[in-house]
């Protein structure tokens, strides 16, 4: 599954502290900081399961001032986080509120002020009513219990996908769930049939099926390594562009199947067809 089919949520009480708990484990929390921070990492490009209000209610209440003595690795995440907060896109939801919703562990800390526990109670609703399969809540070892699961309760009980970042390899096994993975189609093997000259030459018309330069071992990066680099959006029917800098051509990498992370790739000649936003991001503007 790609990254744009995930609809993560992250435990509010993660960023809205504890602060009594806090001034008697702060080891804890700085350990807390650490996972978010790799977290944040990986995830600031995939739009979260969460509403305005609660993001809003994240920033507001994250207390930055309890973590102003902490060391200056530590300190720079508290400004990655507003950061984080600032850009991640939001998929807001229906919000309906079910007072009698309980979850396991408990989500709705007794230091929540009332917007926030709404606010979380609405999500929390949300997971329990949808049945969307791509959910996922990801919390921290301090703040769970022995288990990977989100429990939700009302007339029934319903287990959610729930992953601990900092234990074991559950958060590098998700990473490499998504990961776009090259796998090459011998349709776009280094050919004097499509190379530049011949889609140059080509007649109004005709097939042309380009081949990938980069699979020569002459210098340029390998596929994976421009895949790894790419302009990280989908464009159309769900394709990236990366940017061969040896052969001075864009790299159009196309899925090789829906709800799969496997891609094939050929290079594009006409610079027309490059997104202009792929083009500013690399700055390569115009072909020799």
């Amino acid at each position: 599954m790609s990254k744009q089919n995930y609809l993560p949520s992250i435990d509010p009480s993660s960023i809205i502290w504890d602060k009594a708990s806090y001034e008697g484990n702060r080891l804890e929390y700085g350990s807390i900081l650490l996972s978010l921070s790799k977290l944040m990492d990986e995830m600031e490009t995939f739009t979260f399961l969460l509403s305005e209000e609660l993001k809003e209610e994240m920033i507001s209440n994250f207390p930055a001032n309890l973590c102003e003595g902490m060391e200056g690795d530590l300190w720079a995440i508290v400004h990655q986080l507003y950061d984080f907060l600032s850009k991640i896109g939001s998929n807001d939801f229906t919000k309906n509120q079910d007072e009698d919703l309980e979850s396991f562990p408990n989500q709705i800390k007794s230091h929540f002020n009332e917007r926030t526990s709404i606010e979380v109670n609405y999500l929390l609703n949300y997971y329990h009513t949808d049945d969307t399969e791509n959910k996922i809540y990801f919390s921290f070892e301090n703040l769970w219990n022995e288990t990977n699961e989100l429990v939700t309760k009302s007339k029934k009980d319903k287990k959610h996908s729930c992953i601990i970042v900092d234990r074991e390899n559950n958060f590098q096994e998700f990473i490499d769930s998504y990961l776009p993975k090259f796998e090459h189609k011998e349709k776009h093997d280094i050919s004097e049939f499509g190379n530049k000259e011949a889609w140059k030459n080509k007649e109004n018309g005709n097939e042309f099926i380009s081949q990938l330069s980069c699979l020569l071992d002459d210098g340029s990066k390998s596929p994976q390594e421009i895949l790894n680099e790419r302009y990280d959006k989908f464009f159309g029917n769900l394709s990236y562009y990366g940017y061969d800098v040896y052969n001075k051509v864009y790299v159009v990498f196309r899925i090789s199947g829906a709800g799969t992370n496997i891609y094939h790739a050929h290079d594009e000649y006409d610079i027309n067809a490059i997104p202009q936003e792929v083009k500013n991001h690399f700055g390569v503007f115009k072909y020799d």
